[in-house]
């Protein structure tokens, strides 16, 4: 007998952080030298990074895209289809797919005697300036 991987909780916060991340496209303002707008999207996918397990996350951003790609109007300014992924844009949004996933500070890494780090705008507890040794 096969258990089931998520459970109904777990589905139910997929599918609102996904609408979250959907909704969130149209809180935008453009910046004047570049195609790219600055929207709340970039909050809500560190508000899935930090709710969702790897996994989870990876098939929530991996759901907003692909409504995207099909004509939803759910990337920034309402804007949607293939031809997005194909524009000045699409390296943005295909760029967001392993950010939930990178482990900037696991918590293995968060003892009390080592630092964590986070790209600037990206959550974080423990912030070092620079990344950890490899």
């Amino acid at each position: 007998m096969q258990t089931n991987r998520w459970s109904i909780q777990d589905l139910t916060r997929m599918a609102l952080l996904a609408a979250l991340l959907c909704a969130s496209a149209y809180i935008a303002f453009p910046i004047p030298i570049t195609l790219v707008n600055v929207t709340a999207q970039t909050f809500v996918l560190n508000l899935v990074a930090l709710l969702l397990t790897k996994e989870q996350a990876g098939v929530t951003v991996a759901l907003w895209i692909l409504l995207g790609a099909v004509g939803v109007p759910v990337y920034s300014g309402g804007r949607g289809g293939f031809s997005e992924l194909a524009g000045p844009t699409g390296g943005v949004i295909v760029g967001t797919t392993p950010v939930p996933d990178v482990p900037w500070c696991s918590p293995s890494s968060a003892s009390p005697s080592s630092t964590c780090w986070a790209p600037p705008g990206t959550l974080s507890t423990h912030r070092s300036p620079s990344p950890p040794p490899c």
